[in-house]
């Protein structure tokens, strides 16, 4: 596999990975992944940095 495959490769896995974490905190993962395919690294940055919600029963 030469660099521009494994860069894409990566690039489809943070986009999955962004998709999961979206999912996670109560939001649309497959919308959250057709930005990350555009935004890449800047997605992760702020579904990371936001504050979870936190379901109170």
């Amino acid at each position: 596999m030469d660099g521009s495959q494994s860069y894409w490769l990566l690039w489809l896995a943070l986009a999955a990975l962004n998709a999961f974490f979206a999912q996670k905190q109560g939001q649309p993962g497959w919308a959250w992944f057709a930005l990350s395919l555009f935004l890449g690294p800047a997605v992760t940055l702020f579904l990371t940095s936001r504050k979870q919600k936190r379901n109170r029963v």
